[in-house]
């Protein structure tokens, strides 16, 4: 069992803060900084897994080490 702060859970945004090689930028970790201070989890926003995937030229990936 995980202990939460509390038992608010942020869904999904996509933020579109990223740059067009799919990394996390300082404005993303404003984002979520600013956030958890309230919330219990937050659930990053969705990720693509291949470039031809992405759904926003500007949507965070997973696609390289």
């Amino acid at each position: 069992m995980i202990d939460l702060r509390n038992e608010f859970i942020m869904a999904t945004v996509k933020t579109g803060y990223s740059n067009k090689n799919g990394d996390v930028t300082k404005k993303h970790r404003n984002f979520y900084k600013a956030r958890n201070k309230y919330i219990g989890a937050i659930i990053p926003e969705p990720l693509y897994l291949d470039k031809g995937l992405r759904e926003l030229p500007t949507q965070m990936g997973i696609d390289n080490d």
